[in-house]
């Protein structure tokens, strides 16, 4: 019977020192590779170094004590149960081979390093006893069946580390009664720092690592566990503990704990205990991170804060919160006084003294929770000498100036005391891009972290100059000429040297219809509101040549009339002239064909130029249809009018006065009104003698 030692049996008073040194670890015991097949002619001898165990394994696969025999697997099959108690093995190198394996018993042996895991799985293990040993480190992992692993605990172990991971059968480890409840019970084991165990779904009760050293801690993915005692070791944080939804009580007094913010979900906790930790934040969200809590005991803190320093008084803040609310101070040393949430020491009262202190001793702020927050604060203080910074008061500087920080520090003669370094926001403050005056503030800090009060000093950007602005002295336009100011600046090739925008009152000033000297002034302000002196340019409107002029002559029928136009003017088109029995087709520049003037866009030519109109003949009605009856034998007898696109030999045939290719450079389809009268006198009666036959034809026929 493994004896298991009990949460009572030890006093919960006692506290491991702070300042143990951690033992050295011990090398590795090696335990050896699972290989697939026993090497060639192996013996107990060469397959087990350590001759020990190699004889107890001879004898249990076996049952001689030669280690000479050669091994097979078939006998080392056979070994189920191993036993070698107080054997003196130090090695384990080889055990891997014993795959049938169900039970280790290796007590009192002088084992200082168990590991196994990894490639070295014994499938069938059930069972390790290795109380009694020399163990500084147990690391066991990925073993399938494994439920139960004795050791020494308590003040006649030398254990540094434990590490129990992937081990899905595991309930017991450490000390702990055979067929007991389920525990990992290490506790009282003062050399104890660093303890692993995740992924343990099988234990299903208590976790014991009470009163060791513990300064790394890793509990994590235990589904089943109820709770964790960490009472007296030495941790700082609560983080390590995690995915342990069972869990109703962590308890974690007498540790080093500084805060609770790290702290997991755990959705069934109801009770932590942080007794004697250096706690000052008792978190907001701890009833969101364990709904169910309704009892914390956090008495007796030792809180020691952050230095404090002044010069002539100390003043800070409340640090210690409970549920978001300032803790209520008392007992408060050297004369401080506390005032909205402010501690404050003059600094008559802090002579030689290098620390100040207050008490809080206040319930639980959250309804919902039992419990008191309690403790002793300390607060290192400093009464110093402040960096004081000296500068000039204000600078000027041009605008758009390249000027860097240390530029700025040193023309404005910035210095600090107490070996403090300046800072300043200079280069955001200020705009050297807009002029004006902008305060620059200088900090400075040493390296003790004091700080000056800061400095301000005036930084103005001066405008920018006055533009100047060049033109050509004078100009000439010729009378009636209308200009535009932007191009009268463009002619006299008016600039400013820094783009500013020039403005002019010529608009004002000249009189385009009046010749004579005009004196137009230019202006210019840059963006800082700063003029330019003023530019005068000399405008010279001359009196403008005669207009050049030519005839036009508008034919009509041979009679015209005759029109005097501004060369390259445009025409102005007249009425059009209307001839009966005839449709007015436009102006041409032939009698016949030519080409088709147009009054928008065609130029008055030098030489002038001959207008005609031109017409066509409407269709003649049938002067022998005069019942009105069609009776759809009648021949309608369509004259056939030519294309007439002018004489090859004319070279006005051709001419395209518009200058562009469009239907009015055609030329007409229909026969003109003007020319031989005769010729249309004959045709009008042929068609008239064609008419008169048909018809004599038609009632001849119908008799």
């Amino acid at each position: 019977m493994i004896l298991f030692q009990s949460f009572n049996a030890y006093p919960l008073a006692a506290l491991a020192s702070e300042n143990e040194e951690k033992p050295k670890e011990a090398t590795p015991q090696k335990v050896g590779n699972l290989k697939a097949t026993l090497p060639q002619g192996s013996t107990y001898q060469s397959l087990f170094p350590d001759e020990a165990l190699a004889l107890a394994v001879v004898k249990a696969a076996t049952g001689s004590e030669n280690t000479s025999l050669v091994v097979t697997q078939a006998d080392l099959n056979k070994v189920t149960t191993l036993t070698a108690v107080s054997k003196g093995i130090t090695n384990l190198a080889g055990i891997e081979y014993l795959t049938q394996l169900t039970s280790l018993d290796l007590r009192l042996n002088q084992i200082t390093n168990f590991t196994l895991k990894g490639t070295n799985v014994l499938p069938e293990l059930t069972s390790i006893n290795l109380t009694g040993n020399d163990l500084t480190k147990i690391d066991i992992q990925d073993q399938p069946k494994l439920t139960k692993v004795a050791t020494d605990t308590q003040g006649s172990a030398e254990l540094t580390e434990v590490v129990l991971k992937n081990l899905p059968a595991l309930k017991q480890a450490g000390t702990f009664a055979d067929g007991g409840l389920d525990i990992i019970n290490f506790a009282t084991t003062p050399t104890l720092t660093k303890v692993t165990l995740e992924n343990l779904p099988a234990m299903t009760d208590i976790i014991e690592l009470n009163g060791c050293g513990i300064t790394e801690l890793s509990v994590k993915n235990l589904a089943e566990a109820k709770s964790v005692n960490l009472f007296g070791n030495k941790v700082t944080t609560l983080a390590g503990l995690e995915n342990l939804p069972n869990l109703t009580n962590i308890y974690a007094s007498k540790n080093e704990l500084t805060e609770l913010e790290s702290l997991k979900s755990f959705p069934n906790m109801t009770g932590i205990s942080v007794n004697n930790n250096h706690i000052s934040v008792l978190p907001e969200n701890l009833t969101t991170k364990a709904p169910l809590l309704d009892v914390i005991n956090a008495t007796n803190q030792t809180v020691t804060l952050s230095e404090k320093a002044g010069a002539g008084k100390i003043v800070f803040d409340n640090e210690i919160k409970n549920f978001g609310q300032s803790a209520t101070p008392k007992n408060i040393s050297n004369q401080g006084v506390y005032t909205n949430n402010q501690f404050k020491w003059n600094a008559e009262n802090l002579e030689g003294v290098t620390t100040v202190d207050f008490e809080f001793d206040d319930y639980v702020t959250n309804p919902a929770i039992q419990g008191t927050f309690s403790g002793k604060v300390t607060v290192p203080v400093k009464i110093v000498d402040l960096p004081v910074i000296t500068a000039n008061a204000e600078m000027s500087y041009d605008k758009n100036a390249s000027v860097t920080e240390a530029q700025f520090l040193a023309s404005v003669s910035a210095t600090a005391t107490e070996g403090a370094t300046i800072t300043s926001d200079f280069r955001t403050a200020v705009d050297f891009t807009k002029a004006g005056s902008y305060e620059v503030t200088l900090n400075a800090k040493n390296t003790a972290g004091y700080e000056a009060e800061p400095v301000k000093v005036t930084v103005r950007v001066a405008k920018s100059p006055a533009p100047v602005i060049t033109a050509n002295a004078e100009i000439s336009y010729m009378q009636f000429a209308n200009i535009t100011a932007a191009n009268f600046l463009s002619s006299i090739q008016a600039t400013t040297n820094d783009s500013s925008v020039i403005t002019t009152n010529l608009d004002t000033v000249v009189d385009w219809n009046v010749v004579g000297d005009y004196v137009v002034t230019l202006n210019s302000t840059n963006g800082d509101g700063v003029a330019a002196t003023p530019v005068t340019v000399t405008v010279r409107v001359t009196q403008a040549p005669a207009p050049q002029m030519a005839n036009v002559t508008f034919d009509i029928d041979d009679v015209q009339t005759t029109e005097a136009i501004v060369v390259e003017g445009l025409i102005t088109e007249p009425a059009a002239p209307t001839k009966e029995g005839y449709t007015f087709e436009g102006w041409f520049d032939a009698k016949t064909g030519g080409n088709k003037w147009n009054f928008a866009t065609s130029k008055m030519p030098a030489a002038g130029v001959t207008l005609y109109a031109q017409f066509s003949e409407d269709a003649a009605e049938d002067p022998n249809d005069d019942d009105g009856n069609d009776d759809g034998t009648d021949v309608n007898v369509v004259p056939v009018v030519t294309e007439n696109n002018g004489d090859p030999t004319d070279p006005t045939a051709s001419n395209d006065c518009n200058g562009t290719d469009d239907d009015s450079n055609k030329t007409t389809g229909k026969q003109p009104a003007t020319g031989d009268s005769q010729n249309m006198l004959f045709l009008l009666a042929g068609l008239l003698l064609v008419g008169v036959s048909f018809r004599i034809f038609k009632k001849a026929y119908s008799k």
